[in-house]
């Protein structure tokens, strides 16, 4: 009966791996954001501290946050019945996010200055693949990404695209994406 049961929640995770750099919002957008990404199976949350971050996070305050962020974490992944426990990591400047993702094969940032969504499809189901593939997701903060950020990204390969006509929130843009993504590599 155990190992049923195991078969059955390591059925539950996704075919590929998906890391979300997240700038970090204000107030408790984070908690929130974390939960819904782990229950839409993302691997890694990583926080991302940006110029127009307008949360700013005291060093010895952090590893409390970021172990309140595991938990919260945790909790979703028991809730989703995941059988992979997915890692928050401490919060990361820009340039040490942009060193970290570059293992990630594919990789896009969620830009407000794209305009072409249906160019935003077709690199999603050019990835369709029967190998594990590695997906790096970049969410700007509330006040998104500053030009030079966006230049820095595209140097390290990263492929900016667009979520649609509407600007979205940054809690919003990153359901989104993480849902048209599963929807994608079904």
């Amino acid at each position: 009966l155990r190992l049923i049961l195991l078969k059955d929640i390591q059925s539950k995770e996704l075919s590929y791996d998906v890391y979300l750099f997240q700038g970090i919002p204000k107030k408790d957008k984070m908690e929130w954001i974390i939960q819904k990404a782990v229950e839409l199976g993302v691997k890694e949350i990583i926080p991302v501290c940006m110029e127009r971050s307008i949360a700013q996070y005291v060093e010895k305050k952090s590893q409390k946050k970021n172990d309140r962020w595991n938990m919260i974490a945790q909790s979703a992944a028991k809730q989703s019945k995941r059988s992979y426990l997915p890692k928050v990591h401490s919060i990361l400047s820009y340039v040490e996010a942009l060193q970290y993702g570059k293992k990630i094969e594919h990789a896009f940032l969620a830009y407000e200055e794209e305009e072409n969504f249906s160019q935003t499809k077709k690199y999603l189901n050019e990835m369709k693949t029967d190998s594990k593939i590695t997906i790096a997701i970049w969410i700007g903060p509330e006040g998104g990404f500053t030009p030079k950020e966006v230049e820095d990204a595209k140097k390290e390969g990263v492929i900016c695209i667009s979520l649609g006509e509407c600007i979205l929130r940054t809690e919003t843009a990153s359901m989104f994406f993480l849902s048209i993504l599963q929807y994608a590599l079904a």
